[in-house]
């Protein structure tokens, strides 16, 4: 039992390590403008309104690495589906907290919110069970 929330606890943990790498390239090719600070509701609300597409397919691409990667670690350590599945729901979870807390695109959050599970259980599907 141990191993098993061992292995969803570095699944999550891979998974967020994965978006924020990706975050991070996104940050680098799209930065932040110097003063706005994160307390600032409506002058965040205005940068969001100014990115391009491919700034938002960045935070998509963040959510699919992150998921696949989690959903492999979770599985390679428990060699179990279900662990890379419950990695994919506690990054829902996560980016459902996320589209509540930053205004962003609809599509955008509904995309995101339908990635999770499933990419992460693809991620686990690439691990193969020993008979």
């Amino acid at each position: 039992m141990l191993k098993k929330i061992l292995a969803v606890i570095v699944g999550i943990a891979v998974g967020i390590l994965g978006i924020t790498l990706i975050q991070g390239v996104s940050g680098q090719m799209y930065p932040w403008p110097d003063g706005l600070r994160l307390n600032d509701k409506d002058g965040v609300k205005q940068y969001i309104n100014t990115l391009p597409i491919g700034a938002f397919l960045m935070v998509i691409l963040s959510y699919v690495v992150g998921s696949f990667f989690g959903g492999m670690a979770a599985k390679s350590l428990s060699k179990l589906n279900q662990s890379a599945i419950i990695v994919g729901g506690v990054l829902t979870l996560a980016g459902i907290a996320n589209a509540m807390s930053v205004p962003q695109p609809l599509w955008v959050s509904i995309l995101s919110l339908l990635v999770f599970i499933p990419i992460a259980l693809l991620g686990a599907k690439c691990i193969p069970t020993k008979a």
